[in-house]
């Protein structure tokens, strides 16, 4: 047994001194080097350098149509892009739910670009109907669209753990946050490869980079889904000259994570402000393929993305239950203060 061990240390000790190995080791490590100098580098000129612009997109999708497609677009993130979409120069067709604040989009759209035309289509995403989808298409095909922005999504009413939801909520999760990104470029991918011209803009999350999110395990999985699928067509729509942005934002101010119109304003490092969220991915769409969107986000994403799952993991899973356990306490005690009433 010594002898066997002292035949292994020789080997070991003969490959690790091998020129050829640690020559292997020095490229390496030069590479991981380099490679993590230019995340740095790239998320520093964020910081640094002069904002770009994305005045040119109406220029450069021209080709392609004049039309942009906003879903979603009633509130948030959909909002704040139709209305930078609209700033540029595009017509845009929002699509949402209700129609009410449809409407208002419209309205502050075309108050703010009196050049520009603006369109609701009131639409339930929650649907799987052939006829429905169908629908749709019947009416955005009288429009010759440049851009479509695949921006529906909802999530957890709550964190809680991946039982505690019903199939049916977690199931809506899916329909509403993966399904219509691939209907509604299944409808117009092969419109813009004929153009040679134009772009699709995918709405995922941060959640899609951390890669572990106990307790919103549904929700992520759907993110990463969005993610996956978009920088995938990417690269399958770059020989036709189609531009596919995926975007992972963080926290960003908007009724779903703040829960109320009123709370609206509260913005800080880590959630930033929609509008400057919406102008900076614009900006940085037919660019690069994936962004964070604001700079704030492409800094945690880098943070984010370095960390190692073990550590990213359990560390996930506290936080949420921390969160998810103290929305327990502030039920029970108030469902114990009604009673006593």
């Amino acid at each position: 047994m010594a002898q066997l061990a002292s035949s292994a240390m020789q080997v070991l000790k003969s490959v690790i001194v091998s020129p050829k190995l640690s020559r292997a080791f020095q490229i390496l490590g030069a590479a991981f080097v380099a490679l993590e100098i230019f995340r740095a580098t790239r998320v520093a000129g964020r910081y640094l350098l002069p904002r770009s612009s994305a005045g040119h997109l109406k220029a450069k999708y021209a080709k392609a149509g004049s039309w942009a497609v906003v879903t979603g677009a009633s509130d948030g993130i959909g909002r704040a892009l139709a209305l930078e979409l609209a700033a540029i120069g595009f017509n845009v067709c929002v699509i949402a739910r209700t129609q009410s604040k449809l409407d208002e989009v419209v309205g502050e759209i075309t108050t703010k670009n009196p050049t520009v035309q603006a369109k609701a289509l009131s639409f339930d995403f929650g649907t799987t109907s052939n006829e429905a989808y169908a629908d749709l298409f019947a009416q955005l095909d009288a429009l010759e669209i440049a851009v479509l922005v695949n921006n529906v999504g909802i999530s957890h009413t709550n964190a809680e753990l991946f039982e505690d939801p019903s199939v049916a909520d977690d199931l809506k999760l899916l329909t509403v946050n993966c399904e219509p990104m691939i209907r509604l470029c299944k409808y117009i991918v092969p419109k813009l490869k004929a153009k040679r011209s134009g772009a699709i803009v995918n709405l995922s999350s941060l959640s899609a980079v951390v890669t572990a999110v106990p307790y919103l395990a549904t929700y992520a999985g759907t993110k990463a889904f969005n993610q996956t699928f978009s920088t995938s067509l990417a690269y399958e729509l770059q020989p036709f000259g189609v531009d596919v942005l995926t975007v992972t934002p963080g926290m960003v101010s908007t009724g779903m994570t703040q829960g109320s119109a009123a709370r609206r304003p509260r913005v800080n490092f880590g959630m930033v402000d929609s509008a400057v969220m919406a102008r900076d991915t614009l900006a940085q769409l037919g660019r690069v393929i994936s962004t964070a969107g604001h700079h704030n986000h492409d800094l945690q994403t880098s943070i984010v993305s370095s960390l190692p799952l073990w550590y990213v993991g359990p560390s996930t899973y506290k936080l949420f239950k921390k969160i998810s356990d103290a929305r327990k306490r502030k039920a029970a005690a108030a469902s114990v203060a009604q009673q006593n009433e």
